[in-house]
């Protein structure tokens, strides 16, 4: 068997400093270490003092969240995403190029409508998605909710403008002070399903992947699949307009429910320790 006895790494990102680093790096040996035995080799450490500072969630020298994929890729026979919030699929998504890339299997989830029809063309040449036309809620089972959006004349505005929705007035009304040319609040109403009546009619048992980008409520949702024991290898979650005791709230639950986590100031990931 091969000896890799110079291998060296070294991630510097020093814009995150509470990254949880034991935890991350553990993640990125794990999957080193597997993929690496399989072809007869055995990572070992060079420098047993050195431990390295900052693992960001996006570098261009690695990205995280792929390197979870990976892992749970090599080591399951089956790989199963939920992405709620996945907008048209190209607009700030970190799915998008691994969905392509590794051919990935799961459910789409976006509540407007020309939103939707964007995001089901831009992902039309891949197979195995299941692009599903709704709101995920934490209470009620199914109905339907207002949701509000910035318009524009000028089509290349409200193109970008379209991809920001949400329930709140109050943040609808905030948004268009702030945002030069967005000449108007629309009202669509889109069908709803609660994280409960959703899990139980996609039969959700198990799940690789959950990532949510819906503007506040994310933690939330993610709380609310921990409740009902649908427990993801993987979370990938937007906190950006959460408080930081709203964020220290989900941190302790997910790592109370098994996770290591990390993350910066606008995502945090998460990954279940007996993955590892």
């Amino acid at each position: 068997m091969g000896a890799i006895s110079d291998f060296h790494y070294q991630l510097e990102c020093p814009h995150l400093p509470n990254l949880i680093i034991s935890d991350l790096i553990a993640m990125i040996k794990a999957f080193a270490k597997q993929t690496l035995s399989a072809f007869g080799y055995t990572l070992m450490r060079e420098h047993p003092g050195f431990r390295p500072e900052w693992v960001p969630i996006h570098d261009k020298r690695i990205n995280l969240l792929e390197i979870l994929i990976k892992l749970e890729l090599f080591s399951r026979e089956t790989f199963k995403f939920v992405q709620i919030g996945a907008n048209d699929g190209v607009q700030a998504d970190p799915l998008s190029v691994i969905i392509r890339k590794y051919r990935l299997k799961g459910i789409m989830i976006e509540p407007i409508p020309k939103i939707f029809a964007r995001l089901e063309s831009n992902y039309a040449d891949v197979d195995g998605l299941d692009f599903q036309n709704l709101a995920i809620t934490v209470s009620g089972d199914y109905g339907q909710v207002p949701f509000y959006t910035l318009q524009s004349v000028d089509k290349q505005v409200d193109h970008r403008l379209s991809g920001f929705a949400t329930t709140s007035k109050e943040k609808i009304y905030a948004a268009q002070k702030l945002t030069p040319n967005a000449t108007e609040v629309a009202t669509i109403e889109v069908d709803y399903q609660s994280v409960a009546y959703f899990v139980k009619a996609n039969q959700l048992r198990e799940l690789s992947l959950l990532v949510t980008d819906v503007e506040g409520l994310d933690i939330d949702l993610v709380s609310e699949f921990i409740r009902l024991g649908v427990l993801p290898n993987i979370i990938y979650m937007e906190i950006l307009d959460q408080s930081p005791a709203r964020q220290q709230q989900i941190m302790e639950i997910l790592i109370s429910s098994g996770y290591v986590i990390g993350g910066n100031i606008s995502d945090l990931i998460a990954y279940k320790s007996d993955r590892l």
